[in-house]
């Protein structure tokens, strides 16, 4: 039997802030993960500081090979944000790259373990685009086209639709939707311009199609109790998810908590790892 524990966290900028390096970091370590997906690990204009190289160097020091890239390389698109992926040296590892998911960057990993080659793609979609999200998928499972163990983990700005919460927010999105007035961009509005365009966003994340898109392709979730990974009761949702090919079983999967040591949240997501099993 081949097995490997994975894992995936948007860190919000975790690895640009010194106040949050080493226990974002003994967190990943606490996860127990040979792979690992990262999402917003530093913003764009932190990604050539000192204190991202020296989280960087962290993760060296500890055994961990990684690639690293901004989100997206596209004119025009927004990408204020780093991405990474993480193998253990342990790990016979035969490929490690950014790969292209609809106008965003990914990640992909191959590795060798126990007669098995897996595949890792690591995602982080975009909030703000359904079609965006759908394509992403869709070139994430090309991208790992032909491995007998495939895995698309990471930010998928996206609801199981099916889930309470999905529904409730699809919901409020419809009725906001039908209000007067038009949002013209999220991240530059303020006040109550912003409440509304944060529910529309939600609402369209609550439609599922990336998640519908990677379950039709045959891929399936590992977290069955839909865990929320961002906000806080009763405005939590699940937007981070581990998905697997046929073939592979999962266990012990993991919903980590997001505070420190001091109480205070690393980041607005959850970590989120699995064990994975094949044979």
């Amino acid at each position: 039997m081949s097995e490997i524990r994975v894992a995936a966290w948007n860190m919000f900028n975790a690895f640009g802030d010194p106040a949050r390096v080493l226990p974002a970091y003994n967190l990943l370590m606490r996860s127990g993960a040979a792979v690992m997906q990262l999402g917003e690990t530093a913003e764009a204009k932190d990604l050539d500081g000192d204190i991202y190289a020296a989280s960087l160097a962290l993760l060296s020091g500890a055994g961990f090979r990684l690639a690293t890239a901004n989100v997206s390389d596209q004119p025009g698109v927004r990408s204020n944000h780093g991405i990474a992926m993480l193998v253990r040296e342990d790990v016979e590892l035969r490929s490690l790259e950014t790969v292209q998911t609809g106008e965003r960057n990914g990640m992909l990993a191959r590795i060798g373990k126990d007669a098995v080659e897996w595949a890792f793609g690591g995602v982080l979609l975009p909030d703000y685009s359904a079609d965006q999200r759908v394509r992403g998928v869709f070139d994430m499972h090309e991208a790992l086209g032909g491995s007998e163990a495939a895995v698309m983990m990471g930010d998928f700005n996206d609801m199981h639709p099916k889930s309470v919460r999905a529904m409730l927010a699809r919901a409020a999105g419809r009725i906001e939707a039908a209000l007067p007035g038009e949002i013209s961009d999220y991240y530059e509005s303020k006040g109550l311009e912003r409440k509304r365009g944060l529910v529309q966003r939600l609402g369209s994340m609550a439609e599922g199609r990336a998640i519908m898109t990677a379950m039709a392709l045959g891929y399936r979730c590992v977290d069955p109790a839909d865990h929320t990974t961002i906000g806080s009761e009763p405005f939590a949702f699940g937007l981070d998810h581990i998905f697997v090919s046929p073939g592979v079983v999962s266990s012990e999967f993991t919903r980590y908590d997001r505070r420190g040591q001091n109480g205070h949240n690393l980041s607005d997501h959850n970590l989120i790892a699995a064990t994975l099993h094949v044979g």
